[in-house]
């Protein structure tokens, strides 16, 4: 006979956790793609389309998919979330900044260095900003959640770019 189980506080709720942390992962994924698609459809129908001007130029597909779905979560994450992150709370810690306010000030200047970094065109860097802006919440989130921030966020970086990577080929 199947029996559900319901947890109180007493019990292990990591199972209940990871489901919760997926969810927060795909929904951060969901947001991150509507906006892109926002920012896509603009580019398409009002912009002649700058969205695709001026981006990288890849030898192969499969250099395009190493380097843009597998090399650069890793990579971007590490830098732009976990060192970042790291140099700026010692920074913070010399003032007199509270924990959050700290965080939102990480999130927005990350953000920033973030969408610098994706400079191929305007619209692309906006665009870009609003990534950085949930790839850096997630980190926060989940450092507070002490869930594998590194981890999750490049998970989500990962299924963005390789939802943008198909996305690009079937448009």
């Amino acid at each position: 006979m199947l029996q559900l189980h319901h947890y109180t506080d007493e019990q292990d709720k990591t199972g209940y956790h990871v489901f919760k942390y997926i969810r927060f992962i795909l929904l951060i994924v969901a947001i991150h793609i509507s906006i892109s698609l926002c920012f896509s459809y603009a580019s398409k129908y009002y912009l002649k389309g700058i969205l695709g001007q001026n981006t990288f130029p890849w030898n192969s597909t499969a250099e395009e998919f190493f380097a843009v779905v597998l090399f650069a979560p890793f990579v971007e994450t590490w830098l732009l979330q976990v060192l970042t992150f790291n140099s700026f709370s010692y920074v913070a810690n010399f003032t007199n900044l509270g924990k959050n306010t700290q965080n939102y000030l990480f999130v927005l200047l990350s953000s920033l260095l973030f969408a610098g970094l994706h400079t191929y065109n305007w619209l692309y860097t906006a665009n870009a900003f609003f990534g950085g802006f949930l790839l850096n919440y997630s980190y926060t989130y989940f450092k507070k959640e002490k869930f594998y921030p590194y981890l999750t966020v490049v998970s989500i970086h990962l299924l963005y770019n390789l939802f943008g990577f198909i996305f690009k080929r079937v448009a």
